[in-house]
């Protein structure tokens, strides 16, 4: 009995990880992409992706590798530096790494049958 419990309630916690984890990546990913540095919402854009990831961290800190997270932290803040100094390059670049490493973040995660077993 706890046996057949046990195995209904892990797929179906599996599928909320999964659920909220693809909607919060594409979320933030769509809004990272979007972002275009000449205009003048770059900072309240770049700011709405972090409050997005902030929500999404806490629940990837159980099961995600915290090496990926911690990049991901890591390039909102010089995201944030590079937008203060308004250094353009500097921006475009670690814009293209926090969604090389989201959608890294998110593929690795991905409930498929291979990465269960």
């Amino acid at each position: 009995y706890v046996a057949s419990i046990i195995l209904i309630v892990i797929p179906l916690l599996c599928l909320v990880f999964y659920y909220n984890l693809k909607m919060g990546c594409e979320d933030i990913l769509q809004i990272v992409k979007n972002i275009e540095f000449e205009e003048g919402n770059a900072a309240g854009e770049f700011q709405k992706a972090e409050k997005k990831w902030n929500k999404l961290k806490n629940t990837l800190a159980y099961f995600s590798n915290h090496s990926e997270i911690e990049e991901t932290n890591r390039l909102f803040i010089k995201g944030k530096e590079s937008l203060k100094m308004k250094n353009k390059y500097m921006f475009e670049e670690n814009r293209k790494l926090l969604e090389s490493v989201l959608e890294h973040m998110y593929t690795s995660e991905k409930l498929l049958l291979y990465n269960v077993f």
